[in-house]
């Protein structure tokens, strides 16, 4: 492995004596005495944030109090490494040569320059779209489950039905055909699609089936930098409809947000929302491994406001929002209602 040339030295103490030399492109910055790192071959991206996290914290004066993080930050590396060198690569290549690469130049050569940079034309440089797929394949283990039945919302140029169904699982796919590019590449990779716009306070089509999971990358139809961006309310109407009519009792969803105008992908009550709900956030990333919160069959109690009598409400109630720290006044007059 080669690393850049130049050497950085890290001061370790504020006498500014003690210092080592990094084999790192990059600089460190006086003021926090933090190394940040600009330039290192052969990794990028997620690696680089690993490795300056690693460093900041090996060299911390209170390095005792980060001993879990470190070595939590080191096997993610390590397992990003050998995912992306190895396993990633090895299948991205085969991926590729199933696919009519004829067909595919011909598409490529037609709108590589229609919607350039952030535009659609990305979707277009076939072997990053593949291996950050197969990024999504393994977080979510689909590539030794069994085969499931998967609905992908917003499927764009249907690079994840297509490994999903590689991989041998049925998949199902809504989205617009407002695109041509998205058309001719969802006819090449032969993907099932539903052509449906996805709308606040509207049920999706019905399949006449039920998913095992159900999923959504790069999310636009929650109003995606528009003024009427959705709210709790919104994304409790869209998840009493999945859980209800197109996941099966222990189906899964996965989404992946995009930033908003603010550089956020929610805010603070959008977040307790899904969190008191039961899903497990991390960044863009919201994961919920069941969605019984929503389901008409369940039941929750609510306390009355008098001498501790309940009264037994749908979940999807309280998903609406009856207990995401409602005043006691509003809680009394939805109950109600």
């Amino acid at each position: 492995m080669q690393f850049a040339k130049e050497c950085l030295p890290v001061y370790l103490a504020k006498d500014r004596k003690t210092q080592l030399l990094f084999p790192f492109g990059g600089k460190l910055d006086e003021r926090n005495r933090r190394l940040r790192i600009e330039k290192l071959i052969p990794w990028e991206g997620p690696a680089l944030k690993q490795i300056e996290k690693l460093i900041n914290m090996i060299f911390s004066p209170r390095i005792q109090d980060h001993q879990k993080k470190i070595k939590d930050l080191v096997k993610n590396f390590l397992r990003y490494v050998f995912l992306n060198n190895f396993i990633i690569n090895n299948q991205t290549n085969k991926i590729i040569d199933t696919i009519d690469m004829a067909r595919f130049n011909e598409i490529y050569n037609k709108y590589k320059d229609s919607s350039p940079y952030p535009g659609y034309s990305k979707y277009l440089e076939l072997k990053s779209c593949i291996k950050i797929t197969l990024f999504n394949i393994y977080r979510l283990r689909l590539q030794k489950s069994k085969r499931l039945n998967i609905l992908d919302l917003g499927t764009g140029a249907g690079y994840f039905p297509y490994l999903c169904q590689n991989y041998g699982h049925n998949v199902w796919t809504i989205d617009l055909d407002s695109v041509p590019m998205y058309n001719e590449m969802i006819d090449l990779l032969n993907i099932k699609r539903r052509i449906k716009e996805i709308k606040a306070y509207e049920k999706l089509p019905n399949f006449d089936q039920k998913f095992d999971l159900v999923t959504a990358f790069a999310i636009c139809f929650n109003n995606h930098k528009r003024q009427d961006l959705w709210t709790y309310k919104e994304w409790s109407f869209f998840l009493t409809d999945l859980a209800n009519n197109h996941l099966v009792n222990e189906g899964k969803l996965f989404l992946q947000l995009n930033p908003e105008n603010d550089g956020e992908y929610y805010d603070n009550e959008l977040l307790h929302f899904f969190e008191s709900t039961g899903a497990s956030v991390k960044k863009r990333r919201v994961f919920y491994n069941s969605l019984k919160y929503f389901r008409s069959d369940e039941k929750v109690i609510l306390a009355a406001p008098r001498r501790g009598q309940g009264r037994v409400l749908p979940r999807s109630w309280a998903a609406a929002g009856l207990l995401l720290r409602a005043p006691k006044a509003r809680l009394a007059s939805s109950i109600r209602r």
